[in-house]
């Protein structure tokens, strides 16, 4: 059988990101060959990922180059790689016709054989439009590689744009510089931006259509997580964060034998939030200590302060500093309960509480004035007794 060839570059420090690609991509897809560009990951982890992937007949290879390959090359931002440029060489040294190159901050969520079974008929790569840049993304990308091989100047014109100390994007200013508009455009849900999010929502100006696009892609098969704000950090806001975590937590055996992915939450009996201006929340320890089964989420529009960022250590406390407009909404339909608890607050949470008809509770040195009929206020120090009505509530919902 055919295997298809997927090709990642990365270094040692994208090693664990790289893994829980990877994982994504076998977890859904078998007879797979794939090729990983570097400079300097162990031929140990290698060869232990290729103990299980012989096991559905696909197999990795180790594509060393030189250290010093893209010592002239420019790279404009600190949460780049040189190793970026990596599929700039993918015509040099891969042996192959077809191949799908994919960056470390992908993950795959579904088989790829539609995707492969595109024509590009004579364009030399596929891919979709970037959220920002007038252009693609060049973090996944559809390449007939043996049209381009028996394209020199192209490449050669690819090395120079990357060697210009006046590109703005590393390689993907590169690529654009060289194809322009030809490229056969794919849809979103082959490169799913998600990373973007929290970044773009303050920047409206240059957000054009991004969330239209996020949005009507209900079937997203290749989720980016593009830019800085990457699931694997502390604290990100973006959505999918969790279904990064579950294919990294998964075990080889596992992932080979198909298991139900992971959850990465303890079980709960459902979502608390709490929007906040301010680091003061009432009582919130204590409520997380007592409703312990349930998962609390604070979001805020600004990054979070100490005192907040505390509040970490606790298990079932999540944190959404940054926070986007889709996400607040995100959260205010699943929460089961709404906390008016923060003392600064925006209304704009209260406000989709009740436009989602969820219940709203608060102590009464929080409290807003309100006509809601399913706001309910509590004494200061009555924490058991909101515990127990937010309880109640399960026992109605369910």
């Amino acid at each position: 059988m055919n295997r298809r060839t997927i090709v990642y570059a990365a270094d040692r420090s994208y090693r664990e990101t790289l893994e829980a690609a990877i994982k994504s991509l076998i977890y859904n897809n078998h007879h797979i060959k794939i090729y990983v560009i570097n400079t300097d990951i162990p031929q140990e982890w290698f060869n232990n990922i290729n103990r299980y992937l012989r096991l559905v007949d696909s197999y990795i290879i180790d594509k060393k180059i030189d250290i010093h390959t893209f010592d002239n090359y420019s790279i404009p931002g600190a949460y780049l790689s040189y190793m970026a440029y990596g599929r700039l060489l993918i015509p040099d040294i891969i042996n192959e016709d077809k191949v799908l190159y994919l960056d470390c901050d992908t993950i795959i969520n579904g088989n790829i054989n539609q995707l492969f079974d595109i024509d590009l008929n004579n364009h030399i790569i596929g891919a979709v439009r970037d959220c920002v840049i007038d252009g693609f993304n060049s973090g996944v990308m559809l390449i007939n590689n043996r049209l381009l091989k028996q394209r020199p100047e192209i490449v050669k014109s690819l090395v120079n744009a990357g060697m210009d100390s006046q590109n703005p994007q590393a390689d993907q200013s590169a690529l654009n510089t060289v194809f322009g508009k030809n490229y056969l455009s794919l849809d979103d849900k082959y490169n799913y931006m998600v990373g973007s999010e929290s970044d773009l929502f303050y920047q409206p100006e240059i957000a054009g259509d991004y969330f239209i696009r996020l949005a009507n892609c209900t079937d997203p098969l290749i989720i980016h997580y593009t830019s800085a704000n990457k699931p694997w950090l502390l604290t990100s806001s973006g959505r999918m964060r969790d279904l990064w975590w579950q294919y990294s937590n998964l075990e080889w055996n596992d992932l080979i034998t198909n298991e139900k992915l992971p959850d990465i939450h303890s079980s709960s009996q459902g979502k608390l939030f709490i929007f906040t201006q301010g680091q003061d929340i009432q009582n919130i320890k204590q409520l997380a200590m007592n409703l312990s089964d349930f998962d609390f989420y604070i979001g805020a529009w600004t990054e979070m302060g100490e005192k907040l960022m505390e509040l970490i250590t606790i298990s079932n406390i999540h944190l959404y500093p940054r926070i986007s407009g889709p996400k607040l909404k995100e959260l205010s339909r699943n929460q089961l309960v709404y906390l008016d608890i923060a003392y600064f607050k925006d209304q704009k949470a209260n406000k989709l509480a009740e436009e989602y008809k969820k219940p709203i509770l608060s102590f009464n040195s929080t409290k807003t004035e309100s006509n809601y009929s399913n706001y309910h206020s509590f004494p200061d120090k009555n924490i058991t007794e909101m515990a127990n009505l937010i309880r109640q509530y399960v026992k109605k919902e369910n």
